[in-house]
Order: C-alpha cells, then sequence, then structure tokens
C-alpha cells in the first residue's frame, strides 16, 4: 500500500482500533464484574459507608468523580486512591468496588476515581484531573478524615500509568512544569498492577490489532508520548510492583519498570506470576494461588508503610 493511502487511511484505521479497544474493556468489565468485585475477604456486614459521585472539579461535574469507602468512627486514616484501568479508553469507579472495599476493610479511607478518557480529551489533561483530584482530597482531609501525609495510590492496567505519572511528581523531573499542575501533597507509596510504564518496551511489544490500536492512538494522541520511566529518578515513591511475563496487554512492562525503579535506587516489593493461567490484571480476580499471595503482600506493603516500618532512607 503507498504512503500517500496510509495517510488518506490511518486515521480511519486508527479510530477503528481505538473503537475497538474500548468495545473489548467495555465487555471485560461487565462479563468479570462479578469476579472483579467478589473480594473474599470483604464481608457485606463490615461497617463499610459509601459516598456515591463526589465532585471533584466543578465545571467537569460529569466526569471528575469519586466514591469514597469509609468507616465513620475513624479519623486520621491513610487514604488509598483507586484508578482504575480500561484500555485508556474505557472503565469506570464502580468496577473496583471490590478494592475499594478490601481497603476500607482494613481501616483506611479509599477513594475510587472517575477521569476524562481517550477520544475525549488529549494529554496531559487526565493527568491534571488526577492531579486535583489528590489535592482537593488533601484540601478536605478533616472532612474526610484522613492523614494528607499518608496518601497512597494504586492503578491497574492504564491506571497503574497514571498512578505511576502521580508518583512522578515526587521527582526532581519537570513533571509539575508539563502537565501545568502542582501536586500539594505527598505520594506515600503505590501499588502499580498490570501497568504499561516504557515506551520502548511497549512499542517492541506491540500484539495484535486491538493492543496495537491502543499503543498508537495512546502514544500518538494521548499521552504526549510521555511514560512513567521517563521521570523516575531516587525520590519516586516507595512501590508495590505485580506483574505477569505472560501479560497480553503488558508484556515486558513490569520487568522494564522493576529495572528502572532498582537502578534508582527506590525501595521496591514486587510479585511476578508463577502460573501459566495468571495474566493481565490477575489479583483484580482475587482467587488462585497468584492473586492470593499478590494481594497478601500488597495488603502487608501498605500496612507496613503506613505504620513507619519500611525504612524508605
Amino acid at each position: 500500500m503507498s504512503n500517500g493511502i496510509l495517510e488518506k487511511h490511518g486515521g480511519v484505521i486508527k479510530n477503528l482500533a481505538l473503537w475497538s479497544t474500548k468495545a473489548v474493556f467495555d465487555a471485560i468489565d461487565t462479563l468479570s464484574d462479578g469476579m472483579l468485585n467478589s473480594c473474599p475477604y470483604n464481608n457485606l456486614t463490615d461497617g463499610i459507608y459509601i459516598d456515591r459521585d463526589i465532585v471533584y472539579e466543578l465545571n467537569k461535574p460529569q466526569v471528575c468523580l469519586f466514591d469514597r469507602y469509609f468507616t465513620p468512627e475513624k479519623s486520621g486514616t491513610p487514604a488509598v486512591i483507586i484508578i482504575h484501568g480500561g484500555g485508556f479508553s474505557s472503565g469506570d469507579k464502580r468496577h473496583r468496588r471490590g478494592l475499594a472495599r478490601f481497603f476500607a476493610s482494613e481501616g483506611y479511607s479509599v477513594f475510587c476515581v472517575n477521569f476524562s478518557l481517550m477520544g475525549k480529551c488529549c494529554f496531559p489533561e487526565p493527568i491534571g484531573e488526577l492531579v486535583r483530584a489528590v489535592n482537593h482530597i488533601g484540601d478536605n482531609a478533616d472532612l474526610y478524615g484522613i492523614d494528607e501525609n499518608k496518601i497512597y495510590i494504586t492503578g491497574d492496567s492504564s491506571g497503574a500509568y497514571y498512578a505511576a505519572m502521580l508518583g512522578a511528581f515526587m521527582c526532581d523531573s519537570g513533571i509539575n512544569e508539563l502537565v501545568g499542575e502542582k501536586l500539594r501533597y505527598p505520594v506515600a507509596g503505590l501499588i502499580l498492577n498490570c501497568g504499561i510504564y516504557d515506551l520502548e518496551t511497549a512499542l517492541n511489544n506491540k500484539v495484535g490489532f486491538i493492543t496495537g490500536g491502543i499503543i498508537d492512538g495512546f502514544f500518538n494522541d494521548y499521552s504526549g508520548r510521555c511514560m512513567p520511566t521517563d521521570f523516575i529518578d531516587g525520590n519516586f515513591p516507595p512501590t508495590f510492583l505485580v506483574f505477569s511475563e505472560r501479560d497480553v496487554f503488558c508484556k515486558g512492562q513490569g520487568e522494564a519498570m522493576q529495572k528502572k525503579l532498582l537502578d534508582c535506587g527506590v525501595y521496591t516489593e514486587s510479585y511476578k506470576a508463577r502460573h501459566a493461567y495468571s495474566n493481565h490484571c490477575f489479583c483484580l480476580f482475587w482467587r488462585g494461588e497468584d492473586a492470593s499471595a499478590a494481594n497478601e503482600l500488597m495488603r502487608s506493603f501498605v500496612r507496613r508503610l503506613s505504620c513507619g516500618k519500611i525504612n524508605v532512607d
């Protein structure tokens, strides 16, 4: 096919790939919602309260929302912010309610956040929205009963990209100027689950129509070609990393991120899936040896970090 024809039809092909990406991740969330939210740690009578659809940015009240999970008798608790995945083009906070209840049952105040999706905005708008979400939560620490110095962020898949980008605000990298926002509260720790962090690794591992569509659309239009590994230095927050070498969407990303963190002297713990059936974001499905092990280690990491039992110096 000639270059002229490729240029003429490239936009159509890319849009079709991105539409397919959204459809695939919408279907995954819909079909797996029961498994995602049947956390065996959760007790439906555990006294957890939920405030839904709290607006954190007044000029985007239909998009910039979060659900808050909390136990009302507690105050000054650490906060956990959950950023959902969905191929950058799909996903919703409601599909992470099992994970939210898991952390809330551990005594944390939890905030499941929505933000702008690919196709409806451009870089760096979603990152700016998430910075403003963190700032809103920190500014209202007394209202939400949290310790603004103990804010932990977790994300899965594309949500892990965003969580890592928020962590980069702790680094001496100039990301504040790039995004045009200042993060006013420290990110005390990160939990990154099967995310995309490194451009070179992603481009070398494009697999299939859907994955190629994510990469082409995301990198060209939506990310500004900025990746977390571009910004990481020794000030990056302590990190718990979950990944699978068989990951159909993010193959090689966990290994690349782990190497970058260790090379920069960042305190890092990790879990790499041992079984062939453990694929993308396996620990969100709660069942199986890998999921159980990863979630227990994740729980221990946040507990020790919030209690000052991890020396990150």
